[in-house]
């Protein structure tokens, strides 16, 4: 291969230079397909007269010596850079994925004066095919430089300003100025000159300028655009105003849609623009290779955490692609993420817990910013799932999957905002807070909604009854209740909100177990899930805190549903739930509490002896962990009650807690009896069996007992 060195001044000279343009075509990724992307591209442009390709082995050896790489995200003034280095005329840049597996995009650069002369999206498929498009495109660049200074008009778009929208819509407006500018690179007679490199550009004049330099500034025409409301405030509207490079007022483009569309806005702008500048402009994009290339750019800002740029190049994705759900996920995941980021700058990096945590001030423009994107990125969510049809448990199990970072966000932003002051006496921020906060509910029961829907109408499988995991569809329903719950709390702004939201949820999933044969439950996770709920549903205002009357109604009319439930087990629960409530609300002394749970525990029992549904083993072990757990509550809230943690009355004590105390005792000896041992009955038992001399001795025997049992074969350990 021929090596010329060239310089900066022997770029781009003229029209009549019939020299070979010098070309390296490299790649953001560096895996195995991108190779043979590459190599392809090469095999592609071997026979053309007017190019001469850079051996890539150089090319990596010269980058890598004086530590400049091209891979990631592009930096123009490295590209003149590199380009001095190897003597090059043109950078062409295939974009890919991050995974390295698909190409995305060509971006041409001069390598002189880093101006871009192509960048386009890559039609995805067969290699072959990618490389031909890729071939073609840097041929379309090599002869736009080919064309010389005085047949190009380089544009710089200096930036885009909101006039008057929501601060939301920057987003959207630099969308607008994205398209435009890709539609004007993409012309014949335009290249596209960076604000970044003109910034550095300028910081150098006091340097002798290249030739090509010069001529670039003097024809150069600086493109700013405003975005706003149209007249009446019905739709927007858009003015790109064109200047000399000095400044100097040239010419301005209008446009006007109905609906905030980027594209339907961008055209009217590229078609006034290309009649100014007397230029056929380049026909728009496929829209699909163009918003796979906007979302591999929003990916691969993420990575560098640089939240404005990615969000913007989210929003290009989805407006291009909305019925994509990848770039509908990205772009609630940006949204919920750059919320965050206003309310805490190292919100994303940590979750509070507790009292005496600092509060942060945010002031009121910020929080009104945060709060519009939050909602939107929930909208943009919510959005997602309205379409997905039909709703089958793989198709919810991919949205868990591509929604995972969305919802990790989402959690970040409500768990943030425990902690910042949103002022009473902003009306504005007040509503902005109020109506994000309905549309987190909106989204979670949507959600909770859509697991619903296929629980009740898939059976459990034989193989899932046997499983350790929760497989069923029904299961996966219960932790994903479980996993909201936590949401739900931090979204509430009160007990009265939480108490309305959880009962609601407990009575569509009471409706929908219901449906579900009492022999094809994963008894295990049915037990854990109980366990769980029963006690937020208890104490809704959280735990020693008197629930008011109608909190009390709410949560009595769930415990009162699950008691009338064909399972026995989440009867049980139930039954145990409405006494709970009893004591908090005081509608039920502790001695009548304890005559009431009496009555429940007989039938436990005679459950465990006479399992009314299989598995019956199963059913034993959630019969056993029942009453260890039914017990446990009602010891403590009997303590708590009477305030028996608190001070020492053994008269107290004996009449009214230590009743409760034997009965640990007493099914412990029923269980081991019967050869059977349940580590959590145990255990229980010795966490709250009492604390004097002679209970100590009671669990010691017990203990005896266990050990002894377990090392027969009598014993049926569960």
């Amino acid at each position: 291969m021929k090596y010329v060195i060239s310089t900066l001044g022997m770029l781009l000279v003229s029209g009549s230079l019939h020299a070979a343009a010098r070309v390296a075509v490299v790649a953001t990724q560096r895996s195995d397909p991108v190779r043979n992307l590459l190599d392809l591209t090469e095999a592609e442009l071997g026979a053309e007269k007017d190019i001469q390709l850079l051996e890539r082995s150089a090319n990596d050896r010269i980058l890598a010596e004086h530590e400049l790489s091209l891979s990631g995200l592009v930096d123009v003034n490295k590209v003149v850079a590199a380009g001095k280095l190897l003597s090059l005329d043109l950078f062409a840049v295939v974009e890919t994925d991050p995974s390295g597996k698909d190409a995305l995009g060509l971006v041409v650069f001069d390598a002189g004066t880093g101006v871009r002369l192509w960048d386009a999206a890559l039609p995805a498929g067969e290699a072959q095919k990618t490389a031909k498009a890729a071939a073609e495109d840097i041929r379309a660049a090599v002869r736009k430089r080919a064309a010389g200074w005085k047949n190009l008009r380089p544009v710089c778009l200096l930036g885009v300003r909101n006039a008057d929208l929501q601060p939301e819509m920057n987003s959207f407006s630099q969308f607008v100025a994205l398209l435009l500018e890709r539609r004007l690179v993409n012309s014949e007679g335009v290249v596209v000159l960076e604000r970044k490199r003109l910034e550095f550009v300028n910081q150098e004049r006091a340097l002798p300028t290249p030739a090509p330099e010069k001529e670039l500034l003097a024809s150069l025409l600086l493109i700013e655009l405003e975005v706003k409301r149209a007249p009446q405030g019905h739709g927007l509207s858009a003015v790109a105003f064109v200047k000399d490079s000095k400044g100097k007022p040239l010419h301005q483009v209008s446009a006007e849609v109905k609906e905030a569309r980027a594209a339907d806005l961008a055209e009217p702008l590229v078609q006034g623009l290309g009649k100014y500048l007397h230029i056929a402009p380049a026909p728009p994009a496929e829209a699909r290779g163009e918003a796979n290339s906007f979302l591999r750019e929003a990916q691969l800002m993420w990575n560098h955490q640089q939240l404005l740029q990615g969000l913007q190049a989210a929003e290009s994705a989805e407006a291009l692609d909305p019925a994509s759900a990848e770039n509908q996920a990205l772009l609630a995941q940006y949204l919920l993420s750059y919320a965050v980021y206003l309310l805490d700058p190292q919100g994303m990096t940590m979750l509070s817990y507790g009292s005496g945590i600092p509060r942060r001030s945010v002031d009121s423009g910020t929080l009104k910013t945060s709060l519009e994107l939050a909602r939107r990125g929930v909208e943009t969510r919510r959005n997602v799932l309205s379409r997905m049809q039909p709703r089958t448990r793989r198709a919810l199990a991919l949205d868990m999957g591509r929604n995972f970072s969305s919802r990790a966000s989402l959690r970040h932003f409500l768990n943030r905002a425990l902690f910042v002051d949103f002022p009473k006496s902003d009306a504005e921020v007040q509503n902005l807070l109020q109506s994000f906060r309905e549309e987190v509910d909106r989204l979670l029961l949507d959600e909770l909604d859509a697991w619903a829907e296929v629980a009740a109408n898939s059976p459990v499988e034989p193989q899932e009854l046997k499983g350790s995991r929760p497989d069923s569809v029904l299961s996966q329903y219960m932790w994903r209740i479980k996993e909201d719950q936590e949401l739900f709390v931090w979204n509430s702004p009160n007990s009265a909100a939480y108490t309305s939201i959880l009962t609601r949820i407990m009575q569509r999933w009471l409706e929908v177990s219901a449906k579900v044969n009492v022999n094809q439950y994963q008894l295990w996770h049915l037990t854990w899930f109980l366990q769980d709920m029963t006690p937020k549903l208890a104490a809704p205002a959280g735990v020693g805190e008197k629930p008011s009357a109608e909190e009390a109604t709410q949560v009595l009319e769930v415990f009162q549903g699950m008691e009338r439930h064909p399972h026995p087990l989440i009867s049980l629960y139930g039954r145990a739930g409405q006494i709970l409530v009893g004591l908090a609300t005081r509608q039920l002394s502790p001695a009548e509490a304890r005559q009431k749970f009496q009555a429940i525990q007989k039938l436990a029992l005679d459950q465990i002896q006479n399992p009314p549904v299989q598995p019956a083993d199963e059913f034993r072990v959630g019969g056993y962990k029942f009453l260890a757990f039914g017990l446990e509550r009602l010891s403590s809230q009997v303590a708590g009650r009477l305030q028996l943690n608190l001070h020492n009355d053994p008269a107290l004590y004996q009449r009214e807690l230590a009743p409760i105390v034997e009965e640990f005792y007493a099914v412990c000896d029923f269980m081991l009896s019967r050869g059977e041992l349940v580590e959590e009955v145990i255990t229980t038992t010795l966490d709250y069996g009492g604390s004097s001399p002679a209970y100590g001795r009671k669990k010691l025997e017990r203990i005896d007992r266990a050990l002894a049992l377990a090392g027969t074969p009598r014993c049926r350990l569960f």
